[in-house]
Protein backbone atom coordinates (compact mmCIF):
# COMPACT_ATOMS: atom_id res chain seq x y z
CA UNK A 1 0.00 0.00 0.00
CA UNK A 2 1.62 3.52 -0.90
CA UNK A 3 0.59 6.88 1.02
CA UNK A 4 -0.34 9.81 0.02
CA UNK A 5 1.49 12.95 0.66
CA UNK A 6 -0.45 15.60 -0.59
CA UNK A 7 -4.52 16.12 -1.65
CA UNK A 8 -5.91 19.11 -3.31
CA UNK A 9 -9.21 18.97 -2.50
CA UNK A 10 -10.06 21.90 -4.75
CA UNK A 11 -9.35 19.73 -7.92
CA UNK A 12 -12.34 17.38 -6.32
CA UNK A 13 -15.19 20.49 -7.03
CA UNK A 14 -13.55 20.37 -11.14
CA UNK A 15 -14.69 16.24 -11.02
CA UNK A 16 -18.43 16.94 -9.73
CA UNK A 17 -19.76 13.77 -9.18
CA UNK A 18 -17.34 11.46 -10.41
CA UNK A 19 -15.10 12.57 -7.86
CA UNK A 20 -17.01 11.59 -4.43
CA UNK A 21 -16.00 7.84 -4.56
CA UNK A 22 -12.20 8.28 -4.53
CA UNK A 23 -13.26 11.49 -1.67
CA UNK A 24 -15.18 9.30 0.69
CA UNK A 25 -12.27 6.38 -0.16
CA UNK A 26 -9.39 9.28 0.96
CA UNK A 27 -11.88 10.65 3.31
CA UNK A 28 -12.19 7.00 5.38
CA UNK A 29 -8.05 6.60 5.34
CA UNK A 30 -7.20 10.00 6.01
CA UNK A 31 -5.81 11.14 9.65
CA UNK A 32 -5.29 14.75 8.78
CA UNK A 33 -8.55 16.83 9.94
CA UNK A 34 -8.04 19.45 7.75
CA UNK A 35 -8.29 17.38 4.86
CA UNK A 36 -10.83 15.34 6.34
CA UNK A 37 -12.96 18.67 6.79
CA UNK A 38 -11.90 19.78 3.22
CA UNK A 39 -13.24 16.70 1.92
CA UNK A 40 -16.24 16.80 3.63
CA UNK A 41 -17.04 20.52 2.55
CA UNK A 42 -16.57 18.52 -1.03
CA UNK A 43 -19.05 15.65 -0.54
CA UNK A 44 -21.73 18.09 1.31
CA UNK A 45 -22.11 20.13 -1.91
CA UNK A 46 -22.05 17.25 -4.00
CA UNK A 47 -24.81 16.08 -1.75
CA UNK A 48 -27.02 19.14 -2.18
CA UNK A 49 -26.56 18.69 -6.50
CA UNK A 50 -27.13 15.14 -6.60
CA UNK A 51 -30.05 15.39 -4.13
CA UNK A 52 -31.56 18.44 -6.16
CA UNK A 53 -31.20 16.26 -9.62
CA UNK A 54 -32.74 13.41 -8.10
CA UNK A 55 -35.75 12.36 -9.91
CA UNK A 56 -35.64 15.31 -12.36
CA UNK A 57 -34.45 15.26 -15.93
CA UNK A 58 -30.97 16.40 -14.79
CA UNK A 59 -30.16 13.19 -12.41
CA UNK A 60 -27.43 10.77 -14.06
CA UNK A 61 -25.52 7.17 -12.93
CA UNK A 62 -23.09 9.55 -11.55
CA UNK A 63 -25.22 11.18 -9.27
CA UNK A 64 -26.95 8.63 -8.36
CA UNK A 65 -23.58 6.80 -7.47
CA UNK A 66 -22.57 9.66 -5.49
CA UNK A 67 -26.04 9.66 -3.75
CA UNK A 68 -24.94 5.65 -2.87
CA UNK A 69 -21.16 6.59 -1.75
CA UNK A 70 -22.19 9.10 0.59
CA UNK A 71 -24.68 7.35 2.19
CA UNK A 72 -21.69 5.34 3.67
CA UNK A 73 -20.76 8.36 5.64
CA UNK A 74 -23.75 10.11 6.10
CA UNK A 75 -23.70 10.60 10.21
CA UNK A 76 -20.52 12.99 9.42
CA UNK A 77 -22.02 15.39 7.08
CA UNK A 78 -23.75 18.18 8.52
Amino acid sequence: AGTLTDYDTALLYRAGPAGVIPAVEVYEAASDETLRTGILTYLNTQKAIAERAAGTFRDTAQHARARDAIEKIEPELN
